[in-house]
């Protein structure tokens, strides 16, 4: 997690090299610490970038650095290596991965961005992953995670969204090099969901391709194979992970109005756990 007062030391070691170099020529830029003590500042408190305190420097300056990482996709190459290392250290736990997601309710000012596809209203809603949902307008989070809880592949869409139409994609992502030669490490031993997953369609993917299914059934489903109750109990790892991440302010509620910047704060969450 992120201190009050900022990132630590060690944190900064790690983080540090990761960082885009600063050109050689042109104004020499802002401290990238400062900058991203500044970000950091946002994610946690949840305030206008404007309100950025005067020690992290001119709030423009802070959000042009976090906009343009952000598209740059200088998050998700983070992520993707220290994964890597992390796969290293045989500290990334492939035995079994948990699914889940939240629905995050969007504050008004994440309302009127340009419109992406000015012919279709329904998929402009879509490309921008905000939508209605029971609790109101709001975005749907979907996270799939490694067995210690840490962040594998986070997702996006309108919150009316069902869970088990993000199935696919939330399977697709996380990959992660192997050492040497070798195709990356995707495919976990077994996957553990709710029951919004329990589809045969969902089913029947995991065992062709020879992944565990940790699935309780529907009350409408006629019941096949043995479910092992107490190991669907460790499922509550990934309730805790988007508890840990929801405890940063711009996460548990959308101010942002582009989905990639929205993102961006919960990939740079997600760094700190891999850190």
């Amino acid at each position: 997690m992120i201190r009050r007062i900022g990132i630590t030391d060690a944190q900064w070691k790690k983080l540090k090299p990761y960082l885009p170099k600063p050109a050689k020529t042109g104004r020499p830029p802002k401290c990238d610490r400062q900058v991203i003590d500044g970000i950091c500042w946002v994610l946690r408190t949840g305030s206008p970038w404007a309100d950025l305190p005067a020690k992290y420097g001119k709030y423009k300056t802070v959000f042009g650095r976090y906009r343009k990482w952000t598209l740059q996709g200088l998050w998700k190459k983070i992520l993707k290596i220290l994964r890597k290392e992390a796969q290293k250290r045989g500290e990334i736990d492939w035995t079994i991965n948990h699914i889940d997601g939240t629905v995050v309710r969007a504050h008004k000012h994440a309302a009127g961005a340009h419109k992406r596809d000015v012919d279709d209203d329904k998929n402009n809603k879509e490309l921008l992953a905000l939508g209605r949902s029971v609790g109101g307008f709001s975005t749907k989070v979907m996270l799939r995670v490694e067995g210690n809880g840490k962040p594998m592949q986070i997702l996006l869409a309108p919150g009316q969204r069902h869970d088990s139409k993000l199935f696919f994609d939330a399977m697709k992502g996380g990959k992660v090099g192997l050492n040497g030669r070798g195709r990356p490490k995707q495919k976990p031993n077994a996957v553990a969901m709710d029951k919004a997953f329990s589809s045969k369609e969902i089913r029947n993917h995991l065992k062709t391709n020879g992944i565990g299914r940790l699935i309780p059934w529907k009350s409408n489903q006629r019941r096949r194979g043995p479910f092992d109750v107490e190991r669907y109990k460790e499922r509550n790892i990934v309730e805790r992970t988007i508890g840990r991440l929801k405890e940063y302010r711009r996460l548990a509620t959308r101010y942002d109005k582009l989905p990639e910047q929205y993102l961006g704060m919960w990939e740079l969450a997600s760094i700190f756990m891999w850190l």
